[in-house]
């Protein structure tokens, strides 16, 4: 998750009231799972149950997008080098009740996607607390401008997976 996500950050140049700190969110609606936002501006990553018939699609469990907030708020599909490298998820393995996924830019925490009661949700293992996703902040260190650019932490915002208190863990790079 350390310099393989930084990396890809620099190639990129529920809670959903929630936003980082003057940071816009995502309207939410019934398919919503978390986003992702940065701290170099205030585009954001999101990420939404792709539902057919009822069910997941099997091929393509997420649907990913971006809101261009610093740019009029235009939805937009990501780019191949976003999706390839940084925000797209990649498929590891499935079963009826669960979808096992994984970030581009990190292929070791695994981001489990099933249904909590009726609704889609994501899970993640994280500093040993399994919690519900709702959102993720990344700090870059400098500017995000060339492959010196690093993540500095990422901040997962979401609630515990069994009590459903709100929670926040660090992840230091």
């Amino acid at each position: 998750m350390k310099a393989t996500f930084a990396i890809a950050l620099f190639f990129l140049c529920l809670c959903y009231g929630w936003a980082q700190e003057g940071y816009p969110a995502p309207k939410p609606h019934a398919n919503s799972l978390f986003f992702i936002q940065h701290s170099l501006n205030h585009n954001t990553y999101v990420y939404d149950a792709n539902i057919k018939n009822g069910s997941f699609d099997k091929k393509k469990p997420i649907d990913i997008y971006r809101i261009l907030f610093a740019d009029k708020g235009q939805k937009k599909k990501l780019t191949e080098i976003q999706r390839d490298f940084a925000y797209g998820m990649k498929l590891r393995e499935s079963n009826e009740n669960e979808f096992v996924l994984t970030l581009a830019a990190d292929k070791k925490l695994p981001f489990h996607l099933i249904r909590d009661t009726e609704n889609p949700a994501v899970y993640v293992n994280v500093n040993d607390r399994k919690m519900y996703v709702d959102r993720m902040f990344v700090k870059i260190k400098g500017k995000g401008r060339g492959l010196s650019s690093r993540a500095e932490y990422i901040l997962i915002y979401g609630r515990d997976f069994d009590s459903n208190q709100e929670l926040t863990e660090r992840v230091d790079m």
